[in-house]
């Protein structure tokens, strides 16, 4: 199992007490690898609706709250077609550094904070995070839930070979895409932060899985078989299968 056991001290209030030490489980552990915040410079005479919202400018740290960070510039409409970053559900754009090098190492021309992401985390299983999911941030005193998929466009085709922004569409490249995520506690992002991956923990569950997010839609978990892992459980149906249809 990927789960890791994190322990976080809790002082008690009142005079002379003691701290407790409060565990605390979460799915994997990874660092803030860069921060990038604040929207580019105004051109001269660029109407606000007009200005670039990226490539954003990396800080050592910076200010979160629920519509995302202090100094980004965030216009495009909250139910803009292509995903446009803005609004309480799109607070935050985060990605993984590890994504941006495996990119690069294939020849894609982009650059870290390029693609407007304002987060880039390292040490983290990419595949995992997902919409429902959440990330918590430094001591924890900063968490985000993924929210959904970004959707990349054309503005972003000058980062890839042959114009292919589609590289990092989660439609056509899964485990690659950066994800937008609302603030469920704002706070101070410092780059360096431990981040840490919640799947089942501190109130995350994958929508994919949630009924109370998609209704009949959503995946029930399979029962486990005899108490099986997934991959053992299927070779152990398809052994009693071969037994049963006389191939044994």
């Amino acid at each position: 199992s990927m789960a890791l056991a994190a322990t976080a001290a809790a002082v008690g209030g009142g005079g002379g007490g003691g701290g407790e030490i409060a565990e605390v489980t979460c799915h994997s552990e990874g660092t803030v690898a860069a921060i990038f915040a604040t929207a580019p410079a105004l051109g001269g005479g660029a109407a606000s609706g007009e200005a670039p919202s990226f490539p954003k400018v990396r800080a050592r740290e910076a200010r979160v709250g629920p519509l995302g960070f202090e100094g980004d510039r965030c216009f495009e409409k909250v139910d803009a077609d292509f995903g446009g970053h803005g609004g309480p559900l799109k607070a935050v754009c985060l990605w993984s550094a590890d994504v941006v090098e495996a990119l690069q190492a294939e020849g894609h021309p982009l650059r870290a904070g390029g693609c407007g992401e304002n987060l880039l985390l390292t040490g983290l299983p990419w595949r995992s995070v997902v919409p429902g999911a959440r990330i918590e941030l430094g001591g924890g005193g900063v968490l985000l839930e993924v929210t959904q998929y970004a959707k990349p466009c054309m503005k972003q085709e000058h980062n890839f070979l042959d114009g292919n922004y589609q590289a990092i569409s989660h439609l056509k490249a899964q485990g690659r895409s950066r994800v937008y995520c609302a603030v469920l506690c704002g706070g101070t992002v410092r780059e360096g932060a431990l981040a840490r991956l919640h799947v089942d923990t501190r109130g995350a569950r994958p929508y994919a899985l949630n009924p109370a997010v998609l209704g009949r839609l959503a995946r029930p978990r399979p029962p486990p078989f005899l108490g099986l892992a997934p991959a053992a459980a299927l070779a152990a149906a398809s052994h009693a299968l071969c037994l049963l249809l006389g191939l044994l």
